[in-house]
């Protein structure tokens, strides 16, 4: 019974957090291993590596930016259908070589980096395509000629000629996450990887190469608050012990002992 409840909790938090865009069949799910309060623990197939939006090398990569990153727009949860995310409203003009988009105010990037403006929506594309960045996502925004900041919140996204995939494989997806131009020029591209910046529902808390990864909930998140008040994931490679891990309840407690309260150590 447990188990099954894990795994409906899980689909729920796949489209509500993970996912935050739905069609999960397209990516590498996040396996269920337990639950303990307000704990989800999760296994991916892999290891992080680096989490900057212009240069993603895994799936599991992608499900955590979903977490920790806000976009204009992105997929409602097990729908193709688009809602707005960041943006309070959004729209392409007849020729559809203009996205003009107005920002909801007051969204807040993680850790103290400030107020999400128009500003940090024109760093976040058009480094995808500035040479010197060399970002293996460039032709998902080999449109794009430049995007015009027209006030603190709103801007103007100027292609070159219409594109269409820009509504389906650019906005709604990584390429389309927003960070924040203060933290990367702050941390670089050295560190920005590592620990980056974003404004979803969740923030990149504690990583622990090759063994743990922690996100927490963002109180000053703009949208629903999350089910989980912490996901922690485990990057397991072999499906056998990934299916041992789910079903010993007390097996992250005995491997990794951080899990314990520090006074416990």
């Amino acid at each position: 019974m447990l188990k099954q409840l894990l795994e409906r909790r899980s689909l729920k938090l796949a489209g509500m957090v993970l996912g935050l865009m739905g069609v999960m069949v397209l990516l590498s799910i996040p396996q269920v291993m337990g639950n303990s309060g307000p704990v989800l623990r999760v296994r991916a197939y892999s290891d992080i590596q680096n989490m900057d939006p212009a240069h993603w090398l895994s799936a599991p990569e992608a499900n955590v930016g979903r977490a920790i990153y806000s976009k204009l727009v992105r997929y409602k949860a097990n729908s193709y259908e688009l809602e707005n995310d960041a943006a309070e409203w959004i729209k392409v003009s007849a020729d559809g070589k203009v996205i003009e988009f107005k920002l909801k105010e007051g969204i807040q990037f993680h850790k103290g980096y400030g107020e999400m403006t128009a500003e940090d929506v024109k760093f976040s594309y058009e480094r995808i395509i500035d040479a010197e960045e060399a970002s293996e996502y460039a032709m998902d925004w080999s449109a794009l000629d430049h995007v015009e900041v027209t006030g603190r919140y709103s801007g103007k996204i100027i292609l070159k000629e219409p594109f269409a995939p820009l509504w389906k494989t650019t906005l709604p997806w990584w390429t389309g996450d927003i960070i924040s131009k203060k933290a990367y020029e702050e941390l670089g591209p050295e560190k920005f990887p590592i620990s980056p910046i974003g404004s979803g529902p969740y923030y990149f808390d504690q990583w622990i190469p090759k063994q743990k990864l922690v996100l927490t909930t963002f109180d000053d998140y703009f949208g629903e608050k999350p089910d989980f008040e912490q996901i922690e994931i485990y990057p397991i490679e072999d499906e056998t012990s990934a299916e041992i891990a789910f079903d010993a309840e007390s097996w992250i407690t005995r491997k990794y002992p951080w899990d314990l309260p520090l006074d416990m150590r």
